[in-house]
């Protein structure tokens, strides 16, 4: 068989001179074909498959017990490229005994074991293949249109001998508020594995799930209001002139520079005290995701 790859129909395959076959060998050269020649000819080839993704410290984790994110347990989709471990498809080659379809190999790490494709028009792999271990990737084909489906696993796309459990180490990321005993405050970008790490000053903390919103510079402004109002209607010791009751009316404001300490003006007045409905009111109208609040 050969590609015809013309400008004006859609690309397909004819047979060479004569030659002839049936359905089941046709559509079982055509997959061989089909699979060796996009490998070889394009930048990416990605597969997926299911493979369990529950962190190893979840019982312990602060941000699962308060927040329960589905990434931390569970199962998902492990998506990854063969083209970043592979840069070779060849039909008919073998491993270790066993012959594929297709055979993916690295040129580069020829210790690397080979990836099979196989295509399952009638007879499907033989159980000693599999038990050997190599990774095969078992396709039913039963027209065209099974050949270029995307390799998501499926009842008709089979995937063994693939590392089911993935490696994780911190991928949930956090925005951490953190208010010190001496009333200064920071905020930060933090993994879930240092979510119970703590300062020793430390006494009143927000910790909120990392999304794309949050980082943008005026998100962090939101939730650092949304923080110190928490901490201002759970009594924690910290001040600000913007959380004050009295700050519409304040005659101080206004004859202070604009780089001044708000924080720390706020700590020396003798007239500040807090605004409880300013506090509800930015609470209310915060919606930048999941949050926990912590306190020794």
């Amino acid at each position: 068989m050969v590609a015809v790859l013309g400008e004006n129909r859609e690309w397909h395959f004819r047979h060479r001179g004569e030659s002839s076959c049936n359905g089941q060998t046709y559509l079982h050269k055509l997959a061989k074909i089909w699979w060796e020649w996009s490998f070889n000819n394009t930048n990416h080839f990605p597969v997926s498959y299911r493979a369990h993704n529950e962190c190893p410290h979840k019982e312990e984790c602060a941000v699962f017990q308060k927040l329960h994110p589905k990434e931390c347990s569970g199962e998902a989709f492990h998506i990854f490229d063969l083209k970043e471990y592979y840069d070779m498809a060849d039909q008919e080659k073998g491993d270790r005994g066993y012959i594929a379809d297709v055979r993916l190999s690295s040129s580069t790490n020829t210790s690397r074991r080979p990836v099979f494709l196989e295509a399952k028009v009638e007879n499907p792999c033989s159980p000693e293949k599999i038990a050997d271990g190599i990774r095969i990737i078992e396709v039913d084909i039963q027209h065209e249109a099974d050949i270029v489906q995307p390799l998501e696993e499926k009842e008709s796309v089979r995937f063994y001998n693939f590392n089911r459990q993935l490696h994780r180490d911190d991928l949930k990321r956090l925005i951490r508020f953190t208010l010190f005993k001496t009333g200064k405050f920071s905020l930060d970008v933090i993994s879930c594995s240092n979510a119970q790490k703590h300062a020793p000053d430390s006494f009143f903390e927000v910790l909120l799930l990392r999304n794309k919103a949050s980082k943008d510079e005026k998100f962090k402004q939101r939730f650092l209001d949304f923080c110190m109002s928490q901490a201002i209607l759970q009594e924690a010791s910290v001040r600000h002139c913007r959380f004050c009751a009295m700050n519409q009316r304040c005659r101080i404001i206004p004859r202070i520079r604009k780089d001044i300490d708000f924080s720390q003006l706020a700590s020396n007045c003798h007239d500040w005290y807090p605004s409880i409905h300013n506090c509800e009111k930015v609470i209310n109208r915060f919606n930048g995701g999941e949050y926990f609040i912590w306190k020794p």
